[in-house]
């Protein structure tokens, strides 16, 4: 059975991974946001859109 400091441990280093993760997942928000607005920009100007490849 693990101890109350292994426990809390355990959940401070969970705490720390999702924290790290979030950081991430905002900067990939921040990332495609970008580029959508970089999409738009194109688009407006008139750029060829290029294709998406399968």
């Amino acid at each position: 059975m693990a101890t109350p400091h292994i426990l809390d441990a355990r959940r401070s280093a969970a705490v720390r991974l999702m924290e790290e993760a979030l950081i991430e997942l905002e900067a990939v928000h921040e990332v495609l946001g970008a580029m959508r607005l970089q999409h738009a920009i194109d688009v407006v100007k008139g750029k060829p859109v290029p294709k998406k490849e399968d």
